[in-house]
């Protein structure tokens, strides 16, 4: 009996895309969407949500094709959102139909892309079995699934992804915490696959399909979700006997996580971003004998590889002494090859030459070298005084505090040391005594600082908005960790070393458009122009980046915030993650 298995599809992906022409159409495998109009279909939609039905594609030509596959189990995240499009939904039907038509059962679980927010609406896979589509059973609660194959039978342990606002409504975890939630979670559900599989049928193959996280698991780009919102399972739990092979969804990164049986993560089906970009991607193959003892019935499996859009991060290092600094970076891009790729470069400079870095020539020169997109053209500033690491981080001058912008000026002036001390002392006093639109503020005894983020900060970043996203405005946690932040610049505002407040920039709207948002300020703080300044540091590194647009999704109670911050309405007002919003953008054009 051969069995494939894919995970983490995630149609919708559509970040770091452009529109597609017919003539990438064209060149495309024959593979890909057979039977339909290419020109028609998909000219212009955008090419990440190509790149994403190619490998899917690729994946069912790989089953219809001798040997046949048996079964085909998918193991959780259609889409990328919980509301797909109608096109996104389209798509995957339309790829599960060939194999349904063709004879080949799929079993479709629910993963956390898939479900909605609250209990009682229907998820993202409930249309196959509202149609009652014939060989397609979807499983959306933990139970155990007996489906026919070619080959036999096969029985399939089911154990969904478990919705935290259902959960969390029982009556014996109201007022607990969320640490304590994720205990009952973990609990229920080991418990879950216990009983279901003490009703297995020991005779015939069994598989248990979970969309979970294990505890040994290597994270890869769902690592922001891991901040205390997933529950965890002891690999242990997926292969309580007779369990042939555990087939796992939800990490994007393909691992074996337990023998005897496999305990297997496909890994996503194509690179979702520059997180994954040194990771294969691609589906399972397993061979099921059911002659062998329960338990050990999975003969072989194997990763198959499939064609992903490569991500290609280039890092240029210019040294003191290479004078012709646009010289030096291009003949480092030259030696990369850049084809086809989403691409980015990571600039390192020193300081006095950071002004020669021309960042609309990179792009250019990586678009002209075949680039797929440019995704962007950091320049992190080289620093003598290793403290400042915010610098080396690419941090925009603009907003860097007074006295780091007086030291900084002074490293390059011939200050002698006594009279620097006394200068930077004077400054401070100044600094102190007239604190208002500065970026370090005394209040009472207190010092606010407000910066770019270090990786240290990220900890105390997330729990931040944990409390003010999830605890006091009610946001389901798999909204507020969409998988974005390890790609986005973070602002932080820190009060005596204490996170107090954050944001986030996000490149990937544009060439010329990024986007600010997950502003957060502790309660006790709002009103005291926090997150003025956070702003201000996000435009800023937008500026440095080269964007002349910001936009941001604005709560509707706070848009006047925005408003009196330069920013404008656009469009009517929708909803997201339950909360009214409206679209707001400001042209970040430097004057003159």
């Amino acid at each position: 009996m051969r069995i494939i298995h894919f995970a983490d599809a995630h149609i919708g992906v559509e970040t770091h895309s452009r529109p597609v022409s017919s003539e990438e159409l064209n060149a495309l495998p024959q593979s890909f969407a057979p039977g339909v109009n290419r020109a028609a279909t998909y000219t212009g939609v955008p090419s990440r949500l190509v790149d994403s039905l190619r490998a899917l594609d690729e994946l069912i030509d790989f089953a219809l094709t001798e040997p046949r596959a048996d079964l085909v189990v998918f193991s959780g995240d259609a889409y990328r959102s919980r509301d797909p499009s109608q096109t996104h939904q389209r798509e995957f039907a339309r790829r599960i139909s060939r194999l349904a038509l063709a004879g080949i059962p799929v079993f479709l679980l629910t993963g956390n892309h898939d479900v909605p927010n609250t209990e009682g609406r229907a998820t993202a896979l409930d249309i196959f079995d509202a149609l009652a589509v014939d060989n397609v059973t979807v499983a959306s609660r933990p139970a155990v699934h007996r489906i026919e194959t070619a080959s036999g039978p096969v029985q399939i342990v089911a154990v969904p992804w478990l919705r935290r606002s259902s959960v969390a409504a029982r009556p014996e975890l109201r007022g607990k915490s969320a640490a304590e939630v994720n205990e009952w979670m973990q609990s229920f559900l080991s418990n879950e696959i216990i009983r279901m599989a003490s009703e297995l049928d020991s005779n015939v193959p069994s598989i248990l399909s979970a969309h979970a996280t294990a505890t040994t698991a290597t994270v890869g780009h769902e690592r922001s979700m891991m901040m205390g919102n997933d529950y965890l399972l002891l690999p242990s739990a997926f292969q309580t006997h007779p369990i042939d092979y555990a087939a796992l969804g939800h990490i994007h990164r393909h691992q074996l996580v337990a023998d005897a049986p496999p305990v297997v993560y496909p890994g996503s089906l194509h690179r979702v971003d520059f997180s994954e970009e040194n990771d294969d991607k691609g589906f399972c193959v397993v061979e099921i004998d059911p002659t062998l003892p329960p338990g050990r019935r999975a003969a072989a499996w194997a990763f198959h590889s499939v064609w992903s859009r490569p991500f290609k991060t280039i890092k240029v290092t210019v040294r003191s002494g290479e004078h012709d600094v646009m010289e030096t970076i291009a003949a480092r891009l030259a030696a990369q090859d850049v084809r086809d790729a989403v691409a980015r470069v990571e600039i390192q400079v020193p300081a006095e030459q950071a002004g020669d870095v021309d960042r609309f020539r990179v792009r250019n020169s990586l678009r002209q070298a075949g680039a797929h997109v440019v995704s962007g053209a950091s320049v992190q500033v080289d620093s003598p005084d290793r403290t400042r690491t915010r610098l080396d981080r690419g941090m925009a001058i603009e907003s860097l505090e007074p006295e780091q912008a007086l030291s900084l000026y002074m490293d390059k002036s011939p200050v002698a040391t006594e009279r620097r001390a006394v200068l930077m002392q004077a400054a401070r006093e100044i600094i102190n005594a007239d604190h208002i639109g500065q970026g370090t503020v005394v209040n009472d005894e207190a010092e606010m600082v407000v910066r770019i983020a270090e990786p240290d900060d990220m900890e105390a970043i997330f729990a931040l908005r944990r409390v003010v996203f999830i605890d006091e405005q009610n946001v389901d946690p798999d909204e507020e960790w969409d998988g974005r932040d390890e790609d986005a610049v973070h602002a932080v505002a820190l009060v005596e070393g204490e996170v107090v407040g954050t944001g986030r920039l996000l490149m990937d709207e544009g060439e010329k458009t990024c986007r600010i948002g997950r502003m957060a300020v502790r309660q006790d703080l709002r009103r005291h122009g926090i997150g003025d300044r956070i702003l201000a540091v996000l435009e800023a590194a937008a500026q440095e980046r080269g964007f002349g647009q910001a936009l941001l999704h604005a709560q509707t109670y706070v848009k006047d915030f925005y408003a009196q911050a330069g920013y404008t309405e656009q469009g009517e007002k929708f909803m997201e993650a339950g909360i009214e919003h409206v679209a707001m953008t400001k042209s970040l054009s430097r004057s003159p």
